[in-house]
């Protein structure tokens, strides 16, 4: 099996978490060759906490013999090291949200093509099985014909230094929690469903947006979408049919060791799936391995980039 040689540009708490520990666990696909911090400091913590090189600077980790690299940038920081890296000849695996407008999620997508190199965006949820169980048990009819989907996604409020507060970098809510709730409603609803309406609450304090919510809809079929960084945490979605519902409560952000639960409600059955606990990240990686070397497979991936990136640029026109 080819392995990936891969770099990671940026100290993000999500690579040290998630992401990190997710590529070892795959060293039979991927070796990481180093990781690039602009602060000496900080990689070599990682270098040390997973036996893995420091590199100073992002820039020198462009000068590395690589296959692929995996950015945890924030978004404001995504265009200039995705195209430099695309524009090497670089497979790029980059956290969500990729942009912060289409006009550059277009631009990333025509410099993948152009250099025949993969561009991945990091929504891992939709690696869970259990959005596969709920799909299937739309098909197989058990809830009818789909009348409405909900999806919520929410926390309390973050430290005032958290880079989402920070709108020059790709802080605000948009460009976080929204993009969850809208990936999952055109997962079971189609690319036809379309955007309606927006309401978002501006905190002055930011200079951001700090929560709101979506209206999407089409023929028969509507979608109410919440979001926010000063809520109850709320991480479901729901979809409610002519003959039941179907809820998952925690649709977004499993822990790898935690069972998740769908559960159908109809008018003489509660039922509850009981989904054993997976490592979406693993799953994702091993598709970002995929279509590394499948460029027919990258397709639906840069049509739901552009998707999302467009119904963004729709809210964020609706602003007052």
């Amino acid at each position: 099996m080819t392995k990936i040689k891969i770099g990671i540009i940026g100290c993000a708490n999500i690579a040290k978490n998630q992401f990190i520990p997710a590529l070892l666990e795959l060293q039979n696909k991927f070796e990481i060759i180093g990781i690039a911090s602009r602060n000496k400091e900080k990689a070599k913590e990682f270098a040390t906490l997973f036996n893995i090189p420091p590199i100073d600077g992002y820039e020198e980790l462009l000068d590395q013999d690589l296959d692929a690299v995996y950015i945890p940038l924030p978004t404001g920081l995504h265009k200039k090291w995705v195209n430099l890296f695309l524009n090497k000849g670089v497979h790029v695996y980059a956290e969500k949200s990729l942009a912060f407008s289409s006009i550059d999620v277009e631009e990333m997508v025509w410099n993948a093509k152009k250099n025949n190199v993969a561009l991945m965006e990091g929504y891992t949820f939709l690696y869970h099985p259990q959005h596969n169980v709920v799909k299937h048990i739309i098909q197989q009819g058990e809830i009818g014909e789909i009348r409405s989907f909900e999806s919520n996604f929410g926390f309390p409020p973050l430290s005032e230094s958290n880079f989402r507060y920070q709108p020059e970098i790709g802080g605000g809510v948009l460009f976080d929690a929204c993009g969850y709730t809208l990936k999952s409603a055109f997962y079971f609803l189609g690319e036809e469903i379309e955007f309606k309406a927006s309401s978002l609450n501006y905190n002055e304090q930011f200079n951001t947006e700090t929560f709101g919510s979506v209206f999407l809809a089409k023929k028969g079929v509507s979608a109410h979408l919440t979001f926010g960084f000063d809520n109850y945490y709320q991480c479901n979605y729901a979809l409610w049919g002519s003959k039941g519902k179907i809820t998952v409560s925690k649709a977004f952000t499993p822990r790898s060791h935690q069972d998740t639960v769908v559960l159908i409600e109809k008018e003489a059955e509660i039922r509850k799936i009981n989904i054993p606990a997976t490592n979406q990240f693993i799953s994702a990686l091993n598709d970002f391995y995929t279509i590394v070397f499948d460029a027919e497979k990258r397709q639906s991936h840069y049509s739901d980039m552009l998707r999302v990136s467009k119904t963004i640029d729709q809210i964020i026109s609706m602003k007052d």
